[in-house]
C-alpha cells in the first residue's frame, strides 16, 4: 500500500510548512498512521503548484462522490474545493523533501518529475524512486508526454533508482515501450476509471486482463521474452517531419 501525501491540491500540504505548526502537526498525522497502517512508501506530488482551467475540462470539473473517504487523510470531499488547490509560492522546495525523510522511516517517492535536472536532483535528495508524470495532462496541456520524459530521465539517472510512470497509458503497448524506456512499472489512470464506470469491478478487472493480453501480444511480437529485460530499441522516435 503507497498513500499519496497530500502535495498540491489537498490539506494538510507542505505548504507554509515552516511557519504553520498546524500543517505540521497534521503531516506528521498522517505519516504516523501510514507507518502505523503497514504503507510501503509516500508517493509525494510535486507537478502542480497551482490549477489551471484547461478548456478540454471547462464546466466538468471532478470531485469525488462525498460518501468516499481520502484514506488515511483528515479530509473528505467537501473540504476540497478547486479554488483552494493551489501552493504558496515559496513552499514545497527541496528543503521540505529533506524534513520529510527526516520524520518518517518509510520510502519517499516523488511525483511529478519531467526533466533530466530534476531527476538528478531528486537522486542528489535521496528519494527512493521517482515517478515521472505531468498529471494527466489536465494542467498545462502543452507540456512533454511521459514517454518523453522517462527517455531522458531514464538516460541519466536509470542505473540509479527506480522509475515509474504514469499519464497516457492506454494499451499493452504502452506498457512495453515504457519498460523499453526505463520504466519499472508503470500506473494507470483513465482506463480503470473507465472500466469501473462501464461495469463496475468487473470492469475493472477486465481493463486490465486486455492490457495484459495486449502486453503479451507485443512482447511476442517484438521478441521480448522478459518484461525486466525490455531492449530499449524497439522504440524509436521519428522526426515530427515524419508524423
Amino acid at each position: 500500500m503507497v498513500p499519496f501525501l497530500p502535495g498540491s491540491w489537498i490539506k494538510p500540504s507542505l505548504a507554509g510548512l515552516k511557519t504553520n505548526k498546524n500543517v505540521m502537526h497534521e503531516t506528521l498525522q498522517v505519516l504516523q498512521k501510514a507507518e502505523q497502517y503497514g504503507y510501503s512508501a509516500i508517493v509525494l506530488t510535486v507537478d502542480v503548484p497551482k490549477f489551471g482551467k484547461p478548456l478540454l475540462t471547462k464546466g466538468m470539473p471532478f470531485r469525488l462522490p462525498f460518501h468516499l473517504k481520502y484514506g488515511i487523510l483528515p479530509l473528505s470531499p467537501q473540504d476540497i474545493k478547486p479554488e483552494e488547490r493551489t501552493l504558496d509560492d515559496n513552499c514545497c522546495s527541496w528543503d521540505e523533501l529533506l524534513w520529510l525523510k527526516s520524520v518518517t522511516k518509510l520510502p519517499i517517492i516523488l511525483k511529478g518529475i519531467l526533466t533530466a535536472e530534476d531527476a538528478r536532483l531528486a537522486v542528489k535528495h535521496g528519494v527512493a524512486a521517482i515517478q515521472v508524470s505531468n498529471h494527466g495532462g489536465r494542467v498545462l496541456v502543452d507540456g512533454p508526454t511521459t514517454l518523453e520524459a522517462l527517455a531522458e530521465i531514464s538516460e541519466v539517472v536509470g542505473g540509479e533508482i527506480d522509475l515509474f510512470v504514469d499519464g497516457g497509458i492506454r494499451t499493452g503497448a504502452d506498457v512495453l515501450k515504457a519498460l523499453a524506456l526505463g520504466a519499472k512499472a508503470v500506473f494507470l489512470g483513465r482506463p480503470i476509471l473507465f472500466g469501473l464506470h462501464h461495469s463496475g469491478s468487473n470492469g475493472v478487472l477486465e481493463v486490465l486482463e486486455t492490457m495484459k493480453e495486449q502486453l503479451v501480444l507485443a512482447m511476442q511480437s517484438t521478441g521480448c521474452r522478459d518484461v525486466n529485460a525490455v531492449p530499449r530499441n524497439i522504440v524509436r522516435k521519428r522526426p515530427l517531419a515524419q508524423l
